[in-house]
């Protein structure tokens, strides 16, 4: 049967094919992956095309340094407004069961104790989700090591493993290789806005991240020193989906969200006929703009209507088949 291990220490110490770095649902990471990235020369979970939502991983994204050390790394996306739960860990630890069994070469993978800093676990509980997660979906031949800072946690921690039955009924049958990358995607959604419309936007991020869609806004995932002009248009093209807001100040307002409608519309024409791409959502009754009015819009400010909106992005989710898993708010 697979393994999984506690051991003290670090991450990066080497045997590893797989290092798993922990970052928010939100894609911020601690001071100490922030040292581990610029260290190696990794990019962050918000540069990257597919940022994980609550609850997953990122596809595997290949270390540049010694491959003695590691030979891939991912995120794992443990964290969303200082919650996290047995499930999440879990089904993060399945997720990485599932690489040994889609590629052969992946056998040894290392990880941090997901989920007991800001998601304020005990040890006890992300320990038993990471070994039940990891065991119900790894390869006979595999192993995880769950790394800790102290000698005191990992020997709970062993003490633990060595206590848990080693046979741990699989939740779901091992998905297909064609599917995996799918789902170990987000659906990338950009929220083109009015500065004036910004407050009312930051709502519908947080709605949209916590239902387990990766949405890109301006003040949430731009950071200090970044040229705006250039990252807001790169950000609309690598987009599943573009939600433009409508309200009245808007629709009559000169300046970039215009180009950033623009940068959508170019992008929309090179998608196959009928794809779901832009989405225009009034956030109150209003006019449409002529050039994005051929596109069905939602109203927003009705009872139904981001209801309506989840609906419209999960069909381009399917689309492109990528599950998407709803959280309580």
């Amino acid at each position: 049967m697979s393994n999984v291990l506690a051991r003290m220490g670090d991450i990066f110490e080497g045997s590893a094919q797989v290092t798993v770095l922990p970052c928010s649902g939100k894609g911020t990471v601690s001071s100490a992956v922030r040292r581990w990235l610029a260290m190696f020369d990794i990019p962050s979970p918000k540069d990257i095309s597919n940022q994980p939502a609550f609850g997953n991983i990122s596809e595997l994204i290949p270390f540049k340094g010694e491959k003695s050390i590691t030979q891939y790394v991912l995120f794992a996306a443990s964290v969303l407004n200082d919650f996290s739960s047995y499930e999440i860990i879990r089904k993060i630890a399945a997720q990485l069961g599932e690489l040994t069994q889609t590629d052969p070469n992946i056998r040894v993978i290392e990880t941090p104790l997901l989920g007991t800093g800001a998601g304020g676990l005990k040890t006890e509980i992300a320990g038993k989700a990471f070994y039940e997660g990891f065991k119900s979906t790894a390869t006979p031949d595999a192993t995880l090591y769950v790394f800790v800072f102290d000698r005191e946690r990992q020997n709970i921690l062993q003490t633990l493993f060595n206590s848990l039955p080693d046979n741990v009924l699989s939740e779901k049958l091992l998905t297909p290789p064609s599917l995996v990358k799918g789902n170990m995607r987000d659906l990338q959604v950009f929220l083109c806005h009015s500065s004036s419309d910004k407050p009312a936007v930051e709502k519908y991020y947080d709605l949209l991240t916590t239902d387990g869609f990766n949405a890109w806004l301006d003040k949430k995932n731009l950071i200090p020193g970044q040229d705006w002009k250039f990252e807001i248009p790169k950000a609309v093209r690598k987009s599943d989906v573009v939600i433009v807001f409508l309200s009245s100040q808007s629709v009559t307002r000169e300046g970039f969200v215009q180009k950033e409608i623009r940068i959508a519309l170019d992008t929309a024409d090179e998608k196959p006929e009928g794809t779901i791409f832009i989405i225009p959502a009034r956030l109150e009754n209003c006019e449409v703009p002529e050039r994005i009015s051929k596109f069905h819009w939602v109203d927003l400010f009705e009872n139904d209507g981001y209801e309506l909106l989840v609906k419209a992005l999960q069909t381009r989710a399917n689309s492109l088949n990528i599950d998407i898993n709803t959280y309580p708010k």
